[in-house]
């Protein structure tokens, strides 16, 4: 499942998005910011300035999250984690097989190399075959560009 699948599931279920409520700005923050480990540490005075909301409604945000089992909390002396529960998590860990999944569906080269992959039950370069494709295209892409 690619990033953009995961997260039209939690827009096309009217219980997530009725969790979610008014704190879509929070939510959406999160899932592009936080890393794979599902961890965002952070402060209010950082959610203030990244977000341009004041502190009071950021506070709403976090609390309407954390009521509704969307997030977990935990708070340190100067900074609080903001830990994404399942499946709202979902987008975050989907990141890396976005590339991948585009690299398969775009490059006839790529295709080959997997369905020989798979032939031969060696899936454990799987992903390093497809990331080195990628870099490779970026790098063609350059070239091309600057050549013409």
């Amino acid at each position: 499942m690619t990033r953009w699948e995961a997260l039209m599931e939690i827009l096309n279920s009217t219980e997530r998005q009725d969790r979610i409520g008014s704190a879509w700005r929070l939510y959406f923050f999160l899932i592009s910011k936080g890393s794979e480990k599902n961890r965002f540490v952070t402060n209010y005075h950082e959610l203030e300035k990244a977000l341009g909301a004041p502190v009071a409604t950021i506070k709403k945000w976090k609390e309407r999250l954390l009521e509704q089992g969307v997030v977990k909390c935990e708070t340190g002396k100067y900074s609080f984690t903001l830990i994404l529960l399942p499946p709202y998590d979902i987008t975050l860990t989907c990141v890396k097989t976005d590339m991948t999944e585009i690299q398969l569906k775009s490059d006839p080269e790529t295709k080959k190399l997997i369905t020989k992959l798979f032939s031969t039950n060696n899936l454990s370069v799987l992903p390093m075959i497809a990331d080195l494709a990628y870099k490779l295209e970026l790098i063609e892409k350059r070239l091309n560009s600057s050549a013409g």
